[in-house]
């Protein structure tokens, strides 16, 4: 994945992140942006992570703990 690839894949989490308090039920903001999560947590995995500019993955970071987070909650309610 190449840097202009992380600067976008940082703009679509900056996104859902924007997207998340106009869903009133945390599955369908979960359910939307699974895909996105899923190419989040591959980036996660990988050694490539830390080669990135903390400034071109701020967002990433911000919505796999916020994913995570939303997630783990829907599955206690």
């Amino acid at each position: 994945m190449n840097q202009s690839a992380i600067i976008n894949l940082n703009s679509q989490c900056e996104n859902a992140l924007i997207d998340k308090p106009f869903h009133e039920e945390p599955t369908t903001w979960i359910d939307e942006y699974n895909l996105l999560f899923n190419n989040v947590e591959t980036l996660m995995k990988s050694t490539l992570l830390l080669a990135i500019e903390d400034r071109f993955k701020i967002c990433i970071l911000t919505f796999y703990s916020t994913y995570l987070k939303t997630r783990d909650n829907k599955n206690f309610s």
